[in-house]
């Protein structure tokens, strides 16, 4: 989904390019079984479960100039086509 390489590791370099998203450029802060979290300049994103259950995503963005309604959006309508009918 996130198209990194497993498995990562804590302090591993991520750079991904969800479509529609602003590319994401980080570092990862946080991993086991079921967790990835990616810390960047200006966010903290974290990808949970999935295995056989439902999937959680969820950032934290600490730049001023994000508009937060336009990237719920952009996030809403990429999981939708990566997780289709999941």
């Amino acid at each position: 989904m996130l198209g990194v390489n497993l498995p990562v590791q804590q302090d591993d370099r991520v750079d991904v390019t969800p479509d529609g998203l602003p590319p994401i450029d980080g570092v990862v802060y946080f991993t086991n079984a079921d967790t990835i979290g990616v810390r960047t300049d200006d966010a903290l994103y974290r990808f949970l479960g999935g295995n056989i259950g439902p999937i959680n995503v969820s950032h934290h963005l600490f730049a001023d100039h994000v508009h937060q309604e336009a990237i719920e959006a952009a996030w809403t309508a990429w999981l939708a086509r990566v997780l289709g009918g999941r």
